[in-house]
């Protein structure tokens, strides 16, 4: 059924399948509060293998991928303020559960730094390529549609094809209002990528200085 969230903020949101719809905007987001009911390591399977250190990189991309939803990323249906907030809470959730790995690691393992910093250094890239992959994906299904709606007009006549025409120019001479998936949206770039999921590791490892206090 339909479940009613409200922030501190007062922005609304309705809970629906794993995501946040904004009330007002209708903008979409994670549903993260399934995480409060309880610790978070029970959500992961920790490393018991002969080389646990050696996965900790393919760990942290697993951990962030389902979250790398289009219907998060689709600045079409998400300003592209909320799609920034839709990364930086996944790499939050990739940080925090970077940190129950790393203090789940065997007696003996070594934690040097060095691998943490390899680890984060290699999800910021894999990640970023994957969001890239997710925006081409939304651009090529636009173009589909496009493409389908012009063949759809042009089998329509010519005459109701030039009508229709006429109607759309008369209206964009009094507003500069573009139909969605006629421009190519703002996207978040590269850049913008590292940046959040470097900020995200930082805030979390830094509120957990004192477990790599010896690293």
């Amino acid at each position: 059924g339909r479940r009613e969230v409200v922030e501190e903020s007062g922005r609304r949101f309705i809970a629906w399948c794993g995501l946040l719809v904004n009330s007002d905007s209708l903008e979409l987001q994670a549903d993260y509060s399934r995480l409060t009911a309880c610790h978070l390591r029970c959500t992961m399977t920790l490393p018991l293998n002969a080389r646990p250190a050696a996965k900790l990189s393919a760990r942290l991309c697993l951990y962030i991928r389902p979250k790398c939803h289009p219907l998060l990323l689709d600045t079409t249906i998400n300003s592209p303020a909320t799609v920034r907030v839709n990364i930086y809470q996944a790499f939050l959730l990739a940080a925090m559960k970077f940190h129950i790995y790393l203090a789940a690691l065997p007696r003996g393992v070594d934690k040097d730094a060095r691998l943490a910093s390899h680890a984060i250094g290699g999800v910021l890239g894999r990640m970023g390529a994957a969001f890239l992959r997710v925006w081409r994906r939304v651009d090529a299904e636009a173009r589909q549609r496009q493409q389908q709606q012009s063949q759809d007009d042009s089998s329509s006549g010519s005459q109701q094809a030039g009508s229709q025409q006429q109607r759309a120019g008369q209206s964009s001479a009094g507003c500069s209002f573009q139909g969605a998936g006629t421009t190519r949206p703002a996207r978040v770039s590269p850049c913008h990528i590292h940046w959040l999921g470097l900020h995200a590791f930082r805030t979390v490892l830094l509120r957990k200085r004192a477990a790599y206090a010896s690293t």
